[in-house]
């Protein structure tokens, strides 16, 4: 909660918790950040529900860098509530490996320019493409589960230099 906070994990930090994680948890929490990247960071949420914008907040973000890696065997979401506004997730270099990837709400958003994203199962529905790779970079969408679907209500785009792996079901229009 409150506002302009930031968390870093960095250059060999390793940040593990057994407990739900809000980056802007409620109205008034406006322009918070965690932010993971350098070789070898690490934030490790055990299961744990990781929200980024829930119920009112504006404007928080977790950016993933190169050589950081997130790992989450529950759910990551983006914007809680329909009051949350531009909150995001960006994936520049990094790793996400999540159980689930939720983004319902219009204004929130991913930005996935490059890095490594690993997913047993997804729904977004915030209006726009999911787009992997911003088409220097090079993005890697893996479908982890063979059980698991991600959907893209949206579509789903994967740009020049990325790359759709795994073994799941994709649900909405892919473009490649």
């Amino acid at each position: 909660n409150g506002t302009f906070n930031v968390l870093i994990v960095t250059n060999g930090g390793y940040l593990s918790h057994g407990l739900d994680a809000v980056i802007g948890g409620g109205a008034g929490a406006v322009s918070n950040a965690a932010v993971v990247g350098g070789s070898g960071a690490k934030w490790n949420l055990n299961s744990r529900k990781l929200t980024v914008g829930a119920a009112g907040a504006t404007n928080n973000v977790l950016r993933i860098l190169t050589g950081g890696i997130v790992t989450n065997g529950g759910t990551v979401q983006i914007g809680s509530g329909s009051t949350t506004v531009s909150n995001s997730l960006i994936m520049d270099g990094g790793c996400l490996s999540a159980s689930s990837l939720s983004l319902s709400t219009v204004s929130n958003g991913v930005t996935f320019n490059s890095g490594w994203m690993d997913l047993r199962s997804a729904t977004v529905n915030n209006g726009l493409a999911f787009t992997v790779g911003d088409g220097t970079g090079v993005g890697t969408l893996t479908a982890a589960d063979a059980a698991g679907t991600l959907t893209f209500n949206n579509g789903l785009v994967i740009a020049r230099n990325s790359w759709l792996l795994g073994v799941g079901s994709i649900s909405g229009a892919t473009t490649i």
